[in-house]
């Protein structure tokens, strides 16, 4: 049997736990912090944020059709029975809402909306991440 103890940092890095005599104890407290904290990468962040907006876009607004390009970096919504030029596009990269200023008030006002709720998601998935 080992008498030594050492520290074993776990992938998650908000815990540690102590091996000692080959048995493993882990810290409950910590192990609840960490699961509490739901430590998300920048990338999950950024996912976590384009899944949540377009739920949301797609409940809120049944009159928008979405167009993904297949480019990957671009969604569009277009009104159904809209014009051309009211769409609203969507910048998956930079998480940023834009329409043409000769668009629709009606497209102008949603757009910012969905400016607005697309604030309130990041700002949720920040406070959760910390």
């Amino acid at each position: 049997m080992c008498n030594t103890k050492r520290t074993i940092q776990i992938p998650c890095k908000c815990f540690k736990f102590k091996e000692s005599r080959g048995i493993s104890l882990l810290n409950k407290l910590s192990y609840i912090e960490c699961i509490k904290k739901k430590v998300m990468t920048k990338t999950q962040k950024q996912k976590e944020t384009i899944k949540r907006f377009l739920t949301f876009v797609d409940e809120v607004f049944p009159n928008y059709e979405l167009d993904d390009c297949g480019d990957g970096g671009r969604i569009s919504f277009f009104p159904i029975n809209g014009k051309q030029d009211d769409i609203i596009e969507f910048q998956r990269s930079r998480l940023d809402l834009c329409t043409l200023n000769w668009a629709s008030d009606q497209t102008k006002q949603d757009c910012m909306v969905m400016e607005g709720m697309l604030k309130l998601i990041k700002k949720e998935i920040e406070d959760e991440g910390k």
